[in-house]
């Protein structure tokens, strides 16, 4: 009965890899007949996603598909598809196998299938996985760094922040790990400058922008040119999208924003309306000012925080922390937030060694 089941779970999952050949260039009646095998079974579903990621993680290691696999330990029959009995039977009456100017790709699907299990099984998977190539830059507290990047743009990182980098031929791609940075983007057609904050994308179309990361959200503000903003797809997504292109699927629209814009975008995604800024990162980065608008308090304590190794400032509870206000501060200078702050009856102040600690009546 196992050997049975195995052979139908392979037979779906050599159908799987065959659809994946068709859909790069299908017909109207492939893309029917696709969507006829996906409503046969659940099974057809998990097979054509796990070819999906499987085509994408190992193209990149065999582009050309050259490498021999369908000898030797991943032979024929030794690759055992994952099923659960409880699934319903496949059906395999309505399926023809594609020509055989498919089957070569096929086999290799299946074979380099079963490497990946294997080299998992062994710890060297990880390595399939891993970010290779990313490099960081930071900037200490109180530090401020200008940095010209392989491409020639240029990086100006915030302080006690950090930005990873990984320049490839298809793209550059930049995530912001912590604090805030700008950048003045080299314009190259050919490699998208993409910067991640959070789940939050921006692609800049030869530009000038800031980002920066407040408790979870991300604040977008363009200096010059055109950037667009959106939601970076997960792993996920990335594995299901040739499928939910072939079914249709609207994807979510991004937003653009042009100069003198900004948004800010929510820790779970949501994005606030765009609107008018007023103040100049740029200038405002050169001259070490703070400058809030409607931001909490929570939000000013970590960018104080981030520029004055002392004093420290502690918001002690929520209801304190919460409270929103809109000034501007030399950063070097967290004791002129406590002249202000001193003055809202809602709040006590105290010191405590090298800690400023706010609280609520």
């Amino acid at each position: 009965m196992r050997s049975r089941r195995e052979a139908e779970a392979r037979s779906v999952a050599e159908q799987a890899a065959e659809w994946l050949l068709i859909l790069e260039n299908p017909t109207d009646q492939d893309r029917a007949e696709f969507a006829g095998w996906l409503r046969q079974s659940p099974t057809h579903v998990c097979a054509f996603l796990r070819a999906s990621a499987i085509d994408t993680l190992l193209g990149g290691i065999d582009p050309g598909r050259s490498i021999e696999l369908e000898r030797g330990p991943f032979g024929e029959d030794s690759y055992p598809f994952p099923r659960s009995p409880t699934e319903p039977q496949p059906s395999s009456a309505s399926w023809a196998p594609a020509a055989g100017v498919f089957r070569r790709r096929t086999k290799w699907l299946m074979a380099a299938a079963a490497t990946l299990v294997l080299a998992v099984a062994l710890g060297i998977g990880e390595t399939l996985r891993s970010e290779d190539g990313w490099k960081s830059y930071t900037a200490a507290i109180g530090e401020r760094r200008v940095l010209t990047l392989e491409d020639g743009s240029v990086l100006y990182l915030g302080a006690g922040s950090r930005v990873d980098f990984r320049f490839t031929e298809e793209e550059r791609r930049l995530r912001l790990q912590s604090g805030e940075a700008m950048f003045k983007v080299h314009h190259d057609a050919s490699r998208p400058f993409r910067v991640l904050s959070g789940g939050t994308m921006v692609q800049a179309i030869g530009t000038q922008f800031s980002v920066n990361r407040l408790r979870g959200e991300s604040l977008i503000t363009v200096v010059e040119g055109i950037v667009q903003v959106s939601r970076e797809e997960s792993l996920a997504e990335r594995v299901m999208a040739p499928l939910t292109r072939t079914m249709g699927v609207e994807q979510p629209a991004a937003v653009r924003l042009a100069a003198g814009q900004g948004i800010r975008i929510a820790p779970d995604g949501t994005a606030a309306a765009p609107r008018v800024v007023d103040a100049n990162p740029m200038q405002a980065w050169q001259e070490r000012r703070l400058t809030f608008v409607n931001e909490t308090l929570y939000a000013m304590a970590e960018e104080f925080n981030r520029y004055n190794q002392a004093p420290k400032i502690r918001i002690a509870d929520p209801a304190a922390g919460e409270l929103r206000y809109a000034a501007a501060f030399d950063a070097d200078d967290p004791e002129s937030l406590v002249v202000v702050l001193e003055r809202d009856p809602k709040l006590q102040i105290e010191r405590r060694g090298e800690e400023i600690i706010i609280r609520s009546h």
